[in-house]
């Protein structure tokens, strides 16, 4: 194995065990700091998420896709919060069912009986509804 490999190893073993002790909200918190800090030092990386919004978005304001572009990187960095609370363990299998709300079941199961593919998404941990 490579020494890169081994230093990602470790660093990455070290994080999820510390993760694992702190209180869930100081990891949402630190998982925060870490994607405004990478908004402000990625400036090659922001400004391409900006331009690539004002592609999407032409009629936007400036002020309006930079706004985007740091809930862009809140997002992922909540995202990424909450995946490492997943993979130490953090959350039970009845908190994670907890946080699903299903409506119209009956649409997913008569779209498998009729096609031959489905797309799937998933929203963020953020999202308060969700609608296929």
């Amino acid at each position: 194995m490579q020494l890169r490999h081994l230093i990602e190893y470790y660093l990455t073993a070290g994080m999820l065990g510390i993760f694992r002790h702190l209180p869930k909200p100081m990891v949402f918190g630190i998982f925060e700091g870490f994607g405004c800090l990478m908004y402000h030092l990625l400036r090659a990386r922001t400004r391409l998420t900006i331009n690539n919004i004002g592609i999407v978005f032409p009629k936007m304001s400036m002020r309006e896709r930079k706004a985007l572009a740091r809930n862009c990187y809140r997002n992922l960095s909540e995202s990424m919060a909450f995946n490492t609370l997943m993979t130490c363990g953090r959350y039970t299998n009845e908190e994670l069912l907890n946080m699903v709300e299903v409506q119209g079941w009956e649409n997913y199961e008569e779209a498998i009986r009729n096609t031959d593919c489905l797309l799937y998404t998933s929203p963020s941990p953020r999202d308060k509804q969700f609608h296929l």
